[in-house]
Order: C-alpha cells, then structure tokens, then sequence
C-alpha cells in the first residue's frame, strides 16, 4: 500500500472494494450485537467485549461467516457449528468456541425463551401494558389472554423483588397487588396522564419508578375505597 518513497499508493486502494469491507464490517456488528443481546445476563459483558477483540483479529471472511452463523441459531446449529470447531480448535479460534457454547448453555436452559432481568421488568410490563390499554381504546383490545395475564403478573412480581421498599405512600393507603401503567390509571380515573403522575409524584397514589417509567400500585379489590381509591 505505499509507494518505493515511503508515501501511500493511492492507485492501490482502486484494488480494494470499500463498500464489500463496510458491508462485512456491518455484517459483523450486527451479528455480534445480536449475540450479545442473547448472552444479556448469561455471560459478563466484559467478558464478551475481550472475545470479540479476539475475534477481530481474525481474517474477515471466516469470522464474520461464523459470527453471522451463531447470532440467531437454535441449539441444533449451535451444536454443529461447535462440533466444526471441534474440542481442541486452534488457539487463534478459541474465543469463537468460548462463545458457541455459552450460546448452546443458554439455549439448553432456557429453550429459545426471552429473558427479562428483573432491573427492567417494571418498564417492561408498563409499555406493555400501555400498549393493550391503547389498543383496547382504539378497537376494542385483544381478545383475553390467560398467558398476557400470567405474563404480566410476572412481570410485576419481578420488578416487585428488584425495587423491596420503594412503594411511595404511607401505610394508611391501600393495599397493594400488582402495577398498572399510567394510561391505563388515567383511564380508570377519567384525568389526564399528567395528573396521575403529579399525584404519583405526591404520594398520594403509591408508586415507584422503574426505568424512568412510573409504575402505579393497584388497590385491592376488598379494600372499601376501591371504587374511589384516589381524590
């Protein structure tokens, strides 16, 4: 790439085509981005940043073929690209092998299912109820789901373990079950989002923050102020 004087040989890089290396380049980072998203939890970041400065070192072809190859196979793929690696595979290769079988771990425990970590459970299940809120304002909702509701109970029983003694409010409110979405209380009270989430702010309805999202406390039914909980 440089000429007998020492400087760059610019009719040299005709002989490159720059939009193919971009193209590998993206091919690449997504396929790691992806990998990393299946990974979330499983294996430290920190860890996969040192693997895939490893990978980088490798020829292009290869490693972006096998990076493309793991970002969205199931166990049985996972399984076949580590048998190419083989259980000895050469040093240079060894953090492609290290991160197949995280990946064929995580498939194994968990069967291809999504992970929420209980950090974002409380947004999670905000947008998500949001979400059907909107949709039932719109056009009547989705037809009711056992597993939606089993989901969202989860949800919230996670974000309830990840946030102990956040509830906003004093022990003369009433008692609580699970977390509705701003909308969806609003709704309820016939306000505005806005007011909710002043009277949110103020303690007058218990509630936490999670993720930037308020998550509001639901009264329980048998409590006598359940039809006018909040002023």
């Amino acid at each position: 790439m440089a000429d007998a004087g020492g400087g760059l040989d610019v009719a040299a890089l005709g002989l490159v085509d720059l939009d193919a290396v971009a193209r590998r380049v993206a091919r690449y980072e997504r396929a790691i981005a992806a990998v990393r998203a299946r990974l979330w939890g499983a294996l430290d970041p920190r860890v996969i940043d040192a693997l895939d400065r490893h990978l980088c070192e490798l020829p292009a072809r290869p490693v972006v073929a096998f990076a493309a190859a793991i970002a969205e196979a199931d166990l049985d793929r996972l399984r076949r690209v580590r048998d190419l690696l083989g259980a000895d595979p050469p040093a240079a290769w060894g953090p492609a092998a290290l991160l197949t079988e995280a990946l064929v771990r995580r498939e194994q425990a968990f069967g291809g299912a999504v992970i929420v970590p209980a950090s974002l459970a409380g947004a999670v299940r905000a947008l998500l109820a949001e979400g059907l809120t909107a949709r039932a304002h719109r056009d009547g909702g989705l037809p009711r789901s056992d597993g939606v509701v089993a989901l969202l109970d989860q949800l919230g029983r996670a974000a309830s373990r990840e946030h102990p003694g956040t509830d906003i409010g004093t022990s003369g409110q009433p008692t609580v079950q699970r977390g509705v979405s701003v909308t969806e209380m609003a709704g309820r009270m016939g306000c505005t989002e806005s007011y909710v989430r002043r009277l949110a702010r103020r303690g007058v309805i218990p509630a936490r923050r999670s993720g930037g999202v308020w998550i509001l406390e639901e009264p329980d039914a048998d409590d006598p102020r359940t039809t006018h909980p909040y002023p």
